[in-house]
């Protein structure tokens, strides 16, 4: 957990109520009644189920697609390569033999 008692590295981290049923899992038995809430519900709700459906695909395409990846990773490089790094430690480093 983080400071603000968020979970750090789960499904959390990547969903929403925007386009998830979100669940809750403080026990087991909480996580079953949450899980088979949550399927009765999606499974009775047709509006819901296209909302969920809809919102989930258009993240995707905004996020995840391999354009916005590529684009992400040039800007890590970019900044990468804009750092100053002193020579002491770029000397400092050996390559593998």
């Amino acid at each position: 957990m983080d400071s603000d008692g968020k979970r750090l590295g789960s499904s959390a981290d990547y969903l929403n109520e925007n386009y998830a049923i979100l669940i809750e899992p403080t026990s087991a038995e909480a996580l079953v009644n949450g899980l088979i809430n949550a399927m009765h519900k999606f499974a009775q709700d047709e509006k819901l189920r296209s909302q969920l459906g809809n919102a989930g695909r258009e993240r995707v395409q905004e996020n995840f697609d391999w354009e916005r990846k590529i684009d992400r990773i040039l800007e890590i490089y970019d900044l990468a390569t804009a750092m100053d790094i002193p020579a002491k430690i770029v000397n400092s480093v050996k390559p593998d033999e």
